[in-house]
């Protein structure tokens, strides 16, 4: 192999694929590349008792948190997101990941890359490298099937031999069981879903309450409650929300610039 000529001062954007996703478009479908790992693919036949969540690219922070160049990872970006980010900075290389379904996406963001930073190096890494004859499907400089750190650190010129470090980041967010919300850091499993559970119940009971009281005040002619404000004020009171995803990390040691 022969090393990136920058070797550590080089500035590095690795990203997952685009969302949104089980999307019928170009990119695929909602049959093929839903992006729930255990409601599509491991907990699915449970029906409404499947675990829903979702999970961030761990494989990109470990690669980030092996590597001494500076490095800014995107997790799930938007496509508008992802040619920002190309566009607002000098990447000298762009590494990008997916699992097989995800092709569609892995090779539009390739192009994406061609067009939009010409000048950095591609290096494409995941379970999409599995695919037969995929040098011939997308237009990546390397393609990487094997173990990634090892491969990163040489390309940059690093010791690939350097202990391996372990970043600590949350598993899954946005744990939803049975319609419920339900909040991060464990505890009583059983305890919290009859907690969330009553909580919703009494704001679906008062929400109602509302629109109700509302319904009667236009009956009688008199000014009638926004019921669409009374809709916000209920989620609003909805325990846990969704976090926003799109997340976007940078290396502390040598980064590109500050967010």
């Amino acid at each position: 192999m022969v090393p990136h000529p920058k070797g550590t001062r080089a500035r590095i954007l690795l990203s997952s694929v685009f969302k949104p996703f089980a999307q019928d478009d170009a990119f695929g479908s909602r049959t093929i590349n839903p992006v729930e790992l255990y409601h599509n693919q491991v907990t699915r036949e449970q029906g409404p008792f499947s675990l829903r969540m979702f999970h961030r690219t761990w494989g990109l922070m470990f690669l980030q948190q092996n590597i001494s160049a500076p490095c800014t990872v995107l997790d799930f970006p938007t496509r508008a997101r992802f040619i920002r980010e190309l566009t607002s900075h000098d990447y000298d290389i762009v590494g990008l990941t997916g699992i097989i379904v995800n092709i569609g996406k892995v090779r539009e963001m390739c192009r994406l890359v061609r067009v939009h930073s010409p000048r950095s190096v591609i290096v494409v890494g995941g379970h999409v490298t599995a695919i037969p004859g995929i040098e011939r499907t997308i237009d990546a400089d390397h393609i990487v099937k094997g173990e990634g750190v090892a491969w990163l650190r040489e390309f940059l010129g690093e010791d690939t031999a350097r202990p391996i470090e372990h970043p600590v980041i949350p598993s899954a967010f946005g744990f939803r069981l049975m319609g419920l919300r339900l909040p991060s850091g464990g505890g009583n499993a059983a305890a919290t879903m009859n907690q969330v559970y009553r909580t919703t119940e009494t704001n679906q009971r008062q929400t109602t309450s509302d629109h109700c009281a509302a319904a009667q005040q236009a009956t009688r002619g008199e000014t009638a409650t926004d019921l669409a404000a009374l809709d916000s004020r209920h989620e609003e009171s909805q325990p846990n929300p969704l976090p926003e995803s799109g997340a976007t990390s940078e290396r502390p040691l040598g980064r590109v610039r500050d967010r």
